[in-house]
């Protein structure tokens, strides 16, 4: 109805009518497997010619928005009481939002942000 010749997506949830150009979703035992967004995006690209095969995501920033960044990435000591001693104990806090709206294909395995927190704990001690 819009006049758009050509429509590329999955044909799940009902959608498969608006497509010219219908990929399968991968499926097991009639259910279809979750699958990571950009495996999923770049299996469009993939159907579309694109070569490139690189999965690693990349946040692009310029100098004033490193140095902006950079004052909010040493950890906070925050101070709290322990009740046996009666002393302030110093500790490090952080927090990960393992959740997702919409469909397990947006959640990361619980290794994977096991394996997130390690690393930036890594990088942390070395910079702060």
């Amino acid at each position: 109805m819009a006049g758009i010749d050509r429509v590329v997506g999955y044909e799940r949830d009902a959608r498969g009518f608006l497509l010219s150009d219908k990929l399968l979703p991968v499926k097991d035992r009639g259910s279809i497997v979750p699958t990571p967004i950009v495996k999923y995006y770049m299996g469009i690209a993939s159907y579309l010619g694109a070569g490139a095969r690189d999965f690693r995501m990349q946040l692009f920033v310029n100098d004033l928005e490193r140095r902006d960044g950079g004052r909010n990435t040493c950890p906070r000591r925050v101070g709290s009481l322990d009740r046996k001693t009666r002393r302030t104990r110093q500790r490090t806090d952080g927090i990960a939002h393992p959740g997702a709206q919409y469909g397990a294909a947006k959640c990361w395995l619980p290794e994977y942000f096991a394996q997130v927190g390690r690393s930036i704990d890594r990088e942390l001690a070395q910079r702060c």
